[in-house]
């Protein structure tokens, strides 16, 4: 009972951090993919060939939905303290997958965002030069490492989205 409690207290603390950094990752990240496709249209291919943008906005609702379920289901185990010790095992495992999964989207997600700034600051630079308008921009580089952060992303996600339907959570 006491360590189930005391589980389930870390578990909560761990998950709703990571959950927060998620989503203001997430946030930071949708502003500036809509900075970057004004007046850009190769950048404004690039945002929609991959749809990251709407990739991002399912993440975050989906995190956010994660968590109000997760809130219901410890309201309604509070309610039912049956079979303690059978499901402290399962408890268990499904925290440290889960908690897995979302270090693993956060890592891609902050990787993501650096790839991100880059494009930006990549941005700033081709414009402060003379006569910017009539050069090209140089950001082909970074456009290249976030596809393949976008991948990793979309397949981290499917994974987690999978794990989570396994656990039925």
């Amino acid at each position: 009972m006491i360590f189930n409690s005391l589980y389930t207290l870390i578990f909560d603390i761990g998950i709703k951090t990571a959950l927060h950094t998620s989503i203001n990752t997430c946030s930071f990240l949708l502003n500036n993919l809509t900075n970057y496709s004004t007046n850009y249209p190769h950048i404004k291919k690039w945002l929609d060939e991959t749809d990251i943008k709407w990739t991002i906005e399912i993440m975050e609702h989906f995190i956010i939905d994660l968590n109000k379920k997760d809130k219901d289901k410890k309201k309604d185990n509070e309610k039912d303290n049956k079979n303690e010790n059978e499901n402290e095992n399962e408890n268990e495992k499904e925290i440290l997958v889960i908690d897995k999964c979302l270090e693993g989207l956060q890592e891609i997600l902050d990787k993501l965002e650096i790839e991100l700034k880059e494009i930006e600051n990549g941005i700033k630079y081709h414009e402060s030069k003379y006569l910017y308008t009539w050069r090209n921009i140089y950001i082909d580089e970074y456009i290249i490492k976030a596809n393949n952060h976008i991948k990793i992303l979309n397949n981290r996600f499917e994974l987690f989205i999978k794990i989570i339907n396994s656990h039925k959570i």
